[in-house]
């Protein structure tokens, strides 16, 4: 399994190579280097990230017991969907 910064560091070198072709051709290959504040840059913005999903609504619903089955299977299922990126997000 991947660490989240290796997960991190091939979607960054991605966008590099995809945004700044001419940058990324010099310091992707062989023997060179990304500077690394490139690169720390980057992690500080997915730091930065803070996704606040709704609360399972359990048994206390008020409702029907369908629909808070349906909302917390939802809520659980975009939870594993983020965690399952790899790159660390927060999710509240």
């Amino acid at each position: 399994m991947k660490t989240i910064e290796q997960t991190r560091r091939e979607l960054f070198e991605k966008w590099l190579l995809k945004h700044k072709p001419i940058v990324a051709a010099d310091m992707l290959e062989e023997g060179s280097f990304v500077p690394e504040w490139m690169f720390e840059a980057w992690c500080a913005a997915l730091d930065a990230v803070e996704i606040h999903l709704p609360t399972p609504i359990g048994d206390d619903h008020g409702g029907c017991i369908h629909d808070a089955a349906t909302h917390d299977s939802a809520v659980s299922d975009c939870r594993a969907a983020i965690e399952q990126t790899g790159l660390g997000l927060r999710v509240l």
